[in-house]
């Protein structure tokens, strides 16, 4: 799993990456946050507020056959992420705001 943007500036985290550890999203029926780039355009998919958190937090994963990073941080805060992350949210408020600011890159990966 790799560290999230976030967490590597707030908390000084060294990324690690493996391949057997990439989340897969599939995004759900419905959905209306939008991935978006450091520029704050949306890069397509839409995924629902869980589905964002948990891919910010991971810092990288695949959303079909494309592979979206975290880049950036916006100054907004697109999603509120102390549901998926209470305990986080409590002890590292800052941490948990940062995650719901991120910002993607995709890469699109060979089938």
């Amino acid at each position: 799993m790799v560290a999230p943007l976030a967490l590597v500036v707030v908390l000084g985290i060294t990324p690690v990456a493996r391949a057997a550890d990439v989340l897969k999203i599939v995004p759900e029926p419905g959905s209306d946050v939008p991935l978006l780039d450091p520029a704050g355009h949306p890069l397509g998919p839409r995924l629902s507020r869980w589905q964002f958190c948990e891919l910010a937090a991971a810092g990288e994963g695949l959303v079909a056959s494309v592979r979206y990073r975290v880049v950036d941080q916006g100054r907004e805060v697109q999603v509120d992420c102390r549901r998926n992350f209470p305990r986080l949210a409590r002890k590292m408020p800052v941490a948990v705001t940062a995650l719901g600011r991120s910002r993607f890159a995709p890469e699109v990966v060979a089938p």
